[in-house]
């Protein structure tokens, strides 16, 4: 059985499809489940714990990015063997893995759309300082590009979550 990436930017919807995913009785996971990724230092390569939000700066962020154990996807992918497995979320190193995976879907969404989900969601507080709001909207400019050429789905997450995750699950049954 295949094993798929759902990826996109901070407030793109990636927690919320694992949740409906899952809801709909499909294995699902998260890229910040501590076992499949986490934050690390650039220079040493070793993970990091994540300051509380006042203390993530630009700076902060120049010298830190998430990552995926690449570990951790071989144990999904053998996992995949007997069930369709998804891993949602997003890192650093998503590309040098994409071909670890059977296929990736890339959830697209608008700025202003991004903004109002980063502002208003509860339980997440990334995003929520000018700093991570500005590194969100950085890397969102050019990851829609990077994911197009690399071959992923493209999913418009603006729409309703439940067509959002309908769209998904259409794509894998084509």
């Amino acid at each position: 059985m295949p094993l798929y990436y759902i990826t996109g930017s901070a407030g793109s919807g990636k927690s919320s499809v694992q949740q409906e995913l899952k809801r709909r009785g499909f294995s699902a996971y998260d890229s910040d489940d501590p076992e499949i990724g986490s934050a690390h230092d650039n220079k040493s390569n070793k993970p990091v714990a994540i300051p509380p939000v006042n203390q993530r700066s630009l700076e902060w962020f120049a010298q830190h990015n998430w990552k995926i154990y690449p570990d951790a996807i071989n144990r999904l992918k053998n996992e995949s063997r007997d069930k369709i497995i998804f891993l949602c979320g997003t890192a650093a190193n998503e590309y040098e893995l994409l071909q670890m995976f059977d296929e990736s879907f890339y959830l697209d969404i608008d700025d202003v759309t991004l903004q109002s989900r980063i502002k208003n969601r509860d339980g997440n507080d990334y995003g929520k300082s000018e700093d991570e709001l500005q590194v969100i909207l950085d890397k969102h400019q050019s990851a829609k590009r990077k994911f197009e050429e690399s071959g992923a789905k493209i999913i418009n997450a603006a729409q309703p979550l439940k067509r959002v995750v309908d769209e998904i699950l259409e794509e894998i049954n084509r």
